[in-house]
């Protein structure tokens, strides 16, 4: 059983944090290879990056309005992995970009 609290810190969420995060790492690292797959297109590379953004960032809303009705303290831990899927989240999109452009300067 998953107790939502430990040392007075609300911990409930940390596991979707966790799983987005991975979600954001995997994604990082299928942009950076250079091989193509025909899947990967920049609306699925953008879509991803916005949904991730936007349900981390109600989650860590919401978990503050939790932990301030139940007297607790905030998951610092679940803020870093906020700030680390935001970044790799904004990072995803401008790396599939750039090389998208230098693909087309090869061909041209």
């Amino acid at each position: 059983m998953y107790s939502f609290e430990a040392f007075s810190t609300f911990t409930l969420m940390r596991p979707v944090f966790i799983t987005f995060l991975l979600l954001s790492v995997m994604l990082f690292i299928i942009v950076v290879l250079p091989v193509q797959r025909k899947w990967l297109t920049s609306f699925t590379i953008s879509s991803i990056s916005i949904v991730s953004i936007v349900a981390c960032a109600q989650m860590l809303y919401i978990e503050g309005i939790i932990v301030d009705e139940l007297n607790l303290g905030g998951d610092i831990v679940s803020t870093f992995m906020f700030l680390a899927i935001t970044l790799l989240s904004l990072l995803n999109p401008i790396i599939y970009f750039v090389r998208q452009g230098k693909r087309g300067e090869k061909s041209a």
